[in-house]
């Protein structure tokens, strides 16, 4: 036996190599002299969308070296569907080599898009059937109890009304003073309403709130301001397992949150303290706040700190409620 070494056995093996592509490229000229006319048919069946004489004539390709050039022309070629929905044409979504079929697509891309809306906005309306049909025990979650149930826009001045929807649909929030019994709470909860209706919740909320509507809560809070201070100020008890810190943090993370009757606590340097990192941290998030008090922005100033009331302005549309007290009507 002959052995090859160096290059006498790179060229013996180079030359083998040039004879069996050559066999190859001569079986090959003969095939398509052979079935050329068929490969044509092929391509003629497949420009009139005729894909099962085209896949009829290719089976008879299949043990000869052209039947790669009949695969190609297959998948050069998508075939088109009918669309479902608006019977427009509609190329195949990819193609199998094993059985010279395309895949069906059900629908055209902009049924198929039209199809996902409508299921994202029948989703939306199932949410908002939902919302409306738990609202006071969403409510409750929230801190809202008794007769505050029961708020509507109703009865306010048509101005006041659309000051609360804008901020609803924007990022500013409320700062609702005015006397006693004049409806700022009222109002306050009504326009918190307002949003748990309307604000569009990310989709993973949305299923957290179906399963356990007290997750409500993580979203949108009502607190009246001196019981907040009162919860703050119970940490300092030393069986108390919450922290001060965390208080601070949940009221400040919280997307929606109504300080109800803000300045009708006693205004010591401490409660401003508190009070301002809350709405200075809330402010920097871009946090949406509604207020509710008895004193004017002005009169904020004076009685807790300029950089409260600085920052309430900053970030809310002021309402002032007058006419007479609403509770004695």
């Amino acid at each position: 036996m002959t052995l090859l070494n160096g290059s006498n056995g790179d060229d013996e093996l180079r030359r083998n190599n040039e004879k069996l592509l050559k066999r190859r490229a001569d079986l090959k000229a003969k095939d398509i002299t052979i079935f050329g006319n068929t490969l044509t048919e092929i391509k003629q069946h497949l420009a009139k969308n005729n894909y099962e004489h085209a896949r009829e004539l290719a089976g008879r390709l299949k043990d000869t070296t052209v039947f790669a050039e009949a695969i190609k022309a297959f998948e050069d070629k998508p075939q088109t569907f009918e669309c479902e929905l608006c019977m427009g044409k509609v190329d195949g979504l990819s193609f199998r080599r094993d059985t010279l079929t395309w895949i069906r697509p059900h629908l055209c891309d902009k049924c198929e898009q039209n199809e996902k809306q409508n299921e994202i906005d029948k989703e939306k309306r199932a949410f908002s059937e939902f919302v409306e049909r738990n609202m006071n025990t969403i409510l409750n979650s929230t801190g809202v109890e008794g007769i505050l149930l029961k708020a509507s826009y109703e009865g306010f001045q048509k101005t006041i009304v659309q000051a609360c929807k804008r901020s609803v649909m924007a990022k500013s929030g409320l700062y609702i003073w005015g006397g006693v019994g004049r409806g700022k709470t009222w109002l306050a909860v009504a326009t918190l309403k307002d949003l748990i209706k309307t604000t569009e919740l990310p989709k993973e909320l949305r299923n957290n709130v179906r399963h356990n509507i007290y997750h409500f809560r993580d979203y949108y809070r009502f607190v009246y301001v001196n019981w907040l201070l009162i919860l703050i100020k119970s940490t300092y008890d030393a069986d108390d397992t919450q922290t001060e810190q965390a208080i601070i943090e949940e009221y400040t993370n919280i997307p929606v949150l109504v300080l109800d009757d803000i300045g009708a606590e006693r205004p010591t340097e401490w409660v401003r303290e508190k009070l301002n990192m809350i709405i200075y941290f809330r402010n920097n998030k871009g946090l949406k706040t509604l207020f509710t008090s008895n004193f004017a922005p002005a009169q904020l100033q004076e009685r807790l700190d300029e950089r409260i009331s600085s920052r309430i302005i900053q970030q809310c549309e002021v309402l002032n409620l007058g006419g007479p007290d609403r509770r004695i009507q």
